[in-house]
């Protein structure tokens, strides 16, 4: 879930912003209230960039990051289902 989700999901609901800087687009998914916040996804990319490589000297800031992110599955997992509906939602079939 990141940038193609997000500007995806903009443009099927008729909003282009392939063109715009993707904080334009995280303060409009938090307008229309499918994500918490624009400082909730970037704590989220945070953190995942915090485990995203392996270093040794930083086991204890890793397990950190990964219980963080444990603790947040649940709002990531109800901010995709957001999503996907509203993307069902405007889907022609």
């Amino acid at each position: 879930m990141g940038e193609r989700l997000f500007t995806s999901c903009l443009l099927v609901m008729g909003e282009d912003f392939s063109r715009k800087p993707f904080i334009d687009m995280l303060n409009r998914l938090e307008a229309l209230g499918l994500i918490p916040s624009r400082k909730w996804w970037v704590l989220q990319r945070e953190l995942r960039n915090q485990i995203a490589h392996e270093y040794p000297e930083r086991r204890l800031e890793q397990c950190a990051a990964i219980n963080s992110i444990c603790g947040e599955c649940q709002e990531v997992s109800r901010v995709m289902n957001l999503i996907v509906e509203e993307i069902d939602k405007r889907r022609p079939f």
